[in-house]
């Protein structure tokens, strides 16, 4: 076969393709698009009451740290951490050597003092009575007055030293400020503990709190919220006993090594048996407030950010618009924007649906 024979057949075939070829590439002006079925709801705004569920431990409202006032070497400490004591008793001492040797060089001077006072003073009746008989001159008795006076003022000076001393002797004791619980002991026995450094803590009987370490995006919420919330605080171990607290401090500072912020609970009438150091879970209910809570079959995406499927009304197709979602629950999500009431909203059916494409609609109730 020569090649113009072959150059010929070509031209024939292709003649015959352009035809067909054009009448697909025809805009399909007069096709009908088949509807998609799918399922939707009306969107209304319910009451929607945010909820968290946290793990955190029960402390004492009132705490103290308790230090000597006076440094030394400390001989005793007679409590462990857990136990449990009462007010004044003596839970540390350290060396009172010294102070007891004050006290007995206090006292003695007391002794001193005393006893010149005594004497004066018998003094000043002896020179009474020679007064009074004319057998002493005035200016003799007032010299026995006079060191009368001093006497009873060096007693005075000698009665504080001693008081003194017997303070600076008590301050070897260190000794519980009201009812609780050991919670740290920070010094052992041998130990030099410095005038005011903390040796022991204590948990005072009484109201409890809950404290829980809470991530900062869960604060979002309005102060008045917060203040108002309710937390349902209950053993991990027993969750038939619990108790009702509501918000009572939140630290002003977030903790760099947890991203945590510190919020406190304070605790209504705590049973007996959610002891200190007990580990609890708190269920936090905000007040109910009106929002758009949207089912998950419902979020799709739209370039990158969650949008939902909706039906216009006048044509009967899907619109997709993007939303803003305020938290994402078990029971739905939660949406800060992005829909009206009165709206219909796409809940099944959306991963067949594009920009335009007509749909048949059956109505299902919000879940």
């Amino acid at each position: 076969m020569s090649l113009d024979h072959r150059q010929f057949r070509l031209v024939a075939l292709a003649a015959l393709l352009l035809p067909a070829l054009a009448a697909c590439e025809q805009p399909e002006s007069g096709v009908v698009k088949p509807a998609r079925l799918v399922s939707a709801v009306t969107v209304a705004p319910r009451d929607y009451a945010q909820t968290e569920t946290l793990t955190g431990e029960v402390q004492a409202l009132s705490r103290a740290d308790l230090a000597f006032r006076l440094t030394g070497q400390i001989t005793e400490i007679n409590v462990k951490v857990g136990d449990h004591v009462t007010a004044s008793q003596v839970l540390a001492r350290i060396d009172s050597e010294e102070q007891q040797a004050d006290l007995e060089l206090a006292e003695a001077s007391a002794r001193a003092a005393q006893a010149a006072l005594d004497q004066a003073t018998a003094a000043l009746a002896r020179q009474q009575v020679l007064l009074d008989g004319g057998l002493v001159t005035r200016s003799k008795y007032d010299q026995s007055d006079q060191d009368r006076r001093t006497a009873a003022s060096s007693l005075e000076s000698a009665m504080a030293l001693r008081q003194a001393a017997l303070n600076a002797l008590s301050y070897t004791e260190l000794r519980a400020d009201a009812d609780g619980i050991i919670t740290r002991i920070n010094r052992d026995a041998g130990e030099i503990a410095q005038s005011a450094q903390p040796v022991l803590s204590i948990a005072h009987d009484g109201p409890r709190d809950a404290a829980f370490n809470v991530y900062e995006p869960l604060l979002y919420s309005a102060p008045e919220d917060l203040s108002e919330a309710h937390v349902d605080v209950g053993l991990i171990g027993d969750q038939s006993i619990h108790a009702v607290g509501h918000i009572r401090e939140i630290s002003p500072t977030v903790d760099p090594r947890t991203g945590t912020v510190r919020v406190t609970v304070s605790l209504m009438d705590a049973p007996v048996s959610m002891t200190l150091g007990s580990l609890v879970t708190g269920r936090v209910t905000m007040p109910a407030a009106p929002a758009f809570v949207v089912p998950w079959s419902s979020i799709t995406i739209e370039r990158g950010l969650p949008a939902v499927w909706l039906v216009d009304a006048e044509t009967q197709t899907a619109r997709i618009r993007q939303i803003e979602v305020k938290k994402y629950t078990t029971q739905g999500v939660v949406l800060a924007s992005g829909l009206s009431t009165g709206e219909l909203l796409i809940t099944e059916g959306g991963q067949f649906l594009y920009e335009g494409k007509p749909v048949l609609v059956t109505m299902s109730g919000m879940p």
